[in-house]
């Protein structure tokens, strides 16, 4: 009986917050054809102000707004930057486009590159300059560190799309020396997107801290951080080798993986699995 009667109440309490929204609901016909207006205090964008998220009753929810830049004020300003990217297109468009169209006019078409390359966002270790591959032979995805992660969306669709669709014959995961990405990891940089993202190469870190002693010279410290890129390396192949798409590709004997390690001083590039 008192389970009823409790359950009543309950019910009676949810009808009682729900009838303002449903009177609220009901609206003319003239009224549902009528423009949309957007609540401002939902939309409200202020500089360093913290607001409750509106329609959330009793959740306490916070978000953080920021000023808005207006996209069309952003794009007409000059870059010098972007002039000279502009500038470089016309001087590859002169000399090494218009030199062989009906190569490109192919790979406008389509491409079926042969590897793809898992590596380092840095500026420094270009894919197609370190390794004299043309248009079209290498199909490239980079990130800050070389990481190969288990909630990288966006990594899961390129290898996805790479070995069922590309066709590609090989996948490479290739580190740096002088990262950038692995020396903020060692130092415990604390950042509230960078830190957590390099958390899936500290384990290179342990492992070489496992089995060497602590530096004690200039020389052994750089060593240390040579240690820990090319650990990382084989790091992110053992996760690679966790992505279900990977693992049937080499069971069906369809794709190989290796690690490969690029010194920025000798040019040299070298393998590490």
């Amino acid at each position: 009986m008192r389970s009823n009667v409790f359950l009543a109440m309950v019910i009676l309490v949810l009808v009682i917050s729900l009838l303002p929204g449903a009177i609220a609901g009901i609206t003319s016909a003239a009224d549902l054809n009528a423009p949309v207006t957007p609540d401002p205090q939902l939309f409200a964008i202020s500089t360093g102000e913290n607001m409750l998220l509106p329609g959330l009753p009793g959740t306490g929810n916070i978000i953080t707004a920021y000023t808005s830049t207006d996209p069309a004020t952003a794009t007409k300003t000059k870059s010098l930057l972007v002039e000279q990217l502009l500038q470089g297109n016309e001087e590859f468009r002169k000399n090494v486009f218009n030199k062989d169209p009906e190569r490109y006019q192919g790979l406008a078409q389509g491409q079926s590159p042969g590897i793809l390359w898992i590596g380092c966002s840095d500026s420094r270790a270009d894919p197609e300059r370190i390794t004299s591959s043309s248009p079209g032979e290498i199909f490239v995805t980079r990130n800050v560190g070389n990481i190969v992660s288990s909630h990288d969306w966006s990594l899961f669709a390129v290898v996805e799309y790479s070995i069922n669709y590309l066709k590609v014959e090989e996948i490479v995961v290739v580190g740096h020396s002088d990262c950038g990405a692995i020396k903020a990891m060692d130092a415990d940089l604390q950042d509230p997107y960078l830190t957590p993202w390099l958390n899936d190469a500290r384990e290179a870190k342990t492992r070489v801290d496992a089995r060497m002693l602590t530096p004690e010279t200039p020389e052994e410290e750089k060593e240390r951080s040579h240690q820990i890129e090319r650990e990382n390396v084989r790091l992110q192949v053992e996760h690679l080798m966790t992505y279900p798409s990977v693992r049937l590709a080499i069971d069906e004997g369809r794709i190989g993986v290796h690690g490969l390690y690029y010194d920025l001083e000798t040019g040299s590039l070298s393998q590490v699995i």
